[in-house]
């Protein structure tokens, strides 16, 4: 059972609540039940959830949002095929999915997990009419839920796991404009349990999350990395061979070359997919990372990979998110080995004076999986690989490589101070919530709608003012999402507009104004350290 009441004027209103109970919840479900009881001025958004409930992958029907227990099976399986050199153990026992700590083998049954997490059978549906809004949860448990919980608390007696319960929530938010994601510890008051968030014009669906777990040590490489590779370059299989990994392609030889790196626990397909046109552009490649490693080790694999793979009169980095900082850094280290070939770096929503959300611990982490998901039509879909770490992890503090963008970075301090900003074009992105022009997908993680960035202007994910943060070209503020800016016409001009020769997109030449691309043939110049740390504080 749920009770819901929303903060404002000084008073505590009751709210009625939609709720599901006693079953497995499904994205279907759901639906039916918002169509059937969401006032009528919150149905617009009712788009965003038929979307999700519709998804088909490899030709079968998937739900996004389905219980533990409907996809543990697969996570299992995914993890057995994919992470068979450095992942830990995923199994499914029951209506549970259990991890165990990284490297653990599936010939090693004496070993401890380091998580049990499992949904109760329940949903919840919270209308949220007014634009801005506190609120309040009280949920009470069934005894089916409260036996299942004791069942598995029996069944791993161990002092070391500490018992969560968690709202995984989805908000669908503003004038058909966002979807956040949100992930909210309830803490226990008398039999149930109570939680809060801010949020604005819209609705919430939340499902309940229980673990059994204990503090983690943070992973040293991306479990996921391996399984979401293969599966997008099966399902964009033309634009994985036109757009050819730079670890695997042979020596190439041409007047300009454009590598794109890609984000925090990506993979290149990911940006490619929204505006590459299989046939039709020139190839670009692809630097497939690990981003739990260091930027460093990212960004001088990127340098070595260009030297032994790359000869070109004009290069370009393109670089999306953290993606933009392992560019600059490759950029940097050709500089100092003398390469000959004149290098640009572009990036796009980069975080170069850091993101408040690199500090924010766990629950951020939990939430970055839900990240790393193919976005379609404004919806993450996440393998199950994903899904099963985007629940089960505890990590007290991020891997390296995703430390390095906190706003108090040393990283970032260096590469501000010995960078060319005159080789780096840099991109942002206001995200305006009640616009009807954009759609997009993003996460929070104190239970706020705008969360640690407060009312900085962002693109959900990086605050706008640290996108443009560095480099000599700062290109006008875009009104996309963090996961959205190749569909914006005049980035996918910039990009196309490298290559010597235009190309015949329809696409290109109306998003091609003045100033859409710029000329590369301008003498390089190199700026004193001490502007640039000038140059820096002032962004």
């Amino acid at each position: 059972m749920w009770k819901v009441a929303s903060f404002s004027d000084g008073n505590w209103t009751e709210v009625e609540p939609i709720e599901l109970v006693g079953q497995v919840p499904t994205t279907s479900d759901v639906l039916k039940l918002a169509a059937e009881k969401l006032p009528q001025n919150l149905k617009h958004l009712l788009g965003h959830l038929e979307s999700e409930s519709g998804v088909i992958e490899h030709g079968k029907l998937v739900d996004p949002r389905g219980a533990i227990e409907s996809w543990a099976g697969e996570a299992e399986q995914m993890a057995r095929e994919f992470n068979w050199a450095d992942g830990g153990r995923i199994e499914k026992r029951g209506e549970a999915l259990v991890l165990y700590p990284e490297g653990t083998s599936y010939d090693d049954r004496a070993a401890d997990p380091d998580s049990i997490a499992w949904n109760d059978h329940t949903a919840v549906i919270i209308p949220l009419p007014a634009d801005t809004q506190v609120m309040q949860l009280q949920y009470f448990p069934e005894l089916s839920d409260e036996n299942r919980a004791g069942r598995l608390r029996q069944e791993y007696a161990d002092s070391r796991l500490e018992t969560e319960t968690i709202l995984d929530w989805r908000g669908y938010f503003g004038r058909e404009s966002a979807v956040i994601d949100g992930w909210t510890m309830m803490r226990s008051q008398g039999h149930g349990y109570v939680a809060s968030f801010t949020g604005t014009f819209g609705f919430v669906v939340g499902h309940v999350v229980r673990r059994l777990v204990r503090p983690q040590k943070p992973w040293k490489k991306d479990p996921t990395a391996r399984g979401r590779l293969t599966r997008l370059s099966g399902k964009y299989r033309e634009i994985a061979q036109c757009c050819p990994d730079l670890s695997r392609t042979a020596p190439v030889q041409k007047d300009a070359i454009i590598v794109f790196v890609h984000g925090t626990i990506s993979c290149g397909i990911q940006g490619l997919k929204d505006f590459f046109c299989p046939g039709v552009d020139q190839p670009i490649f692809r630097f497939e990372h690990d981003t739990f490693l260091p930027v460093q080790d990212n960004g001088k694999e990127l340098a070595d990979l260009v030297e032994q793979k790359l000869s070109t009169q004009k290069l370009l980095l393109a670089g999306h998110s953290r993606g933009g900082l392992v560019a600059r850094m490759a950029c940097d280290e050709l500089v100092r080995r003398r390469y000959s070939t004149e290098t640009q770096v572009y990036t796009f929503g980069t975080p170069h004076l850091g993101t408040p959300l690199a500090m924010l611990g766990g629950e951020l982490f939990n939430l970055l999986f839900k990240l790393s998901g193919d976005v379609v039509n404004t919806v993450p879909i996440l393998h199950p690989l994903a899904k099963a770490y985007s629940v089960a992890v505890k990590w007290p503090a991020p891997p390296a490589g995703i430390a390095q963008m906190s706003e108090d970075s040393d990283v970032l301090s260096l590469l501000a101070m010995y960078g060319d900003p005159a080789r780096v074009d840099c991109w942002g992105s206001e995200f305006r919530i009640n616009s009807s022009q954009h759609t997009g997908f993003g996460v929070f993680t104190t239970g706020t709608l705008l969360g640690a960035m407060g009312v900085v202007p962002h693109d959900l994910v990086v605050p706008t003012h640290s996108a443009l943060g560095f480099g000599n070209v700062r290109r006008p503020v875009l009104g996309c999402s963090h996961t959205q800016y190749f569909e914006d016409p005049t980035v996918q001009a910039a990009i196309r507009g490298f290559y010597p020769v235009a190309l015949p997109v329809a696409q290109v030449a109306a998003a091609a104004a003045p100033g859409a691309a710029m000329a590369l043939d301008r003498a390089i110049t190199v700026r004193p350290p001490l502007v640039l740390v000038n140059q820096r504080k002032m962004g």
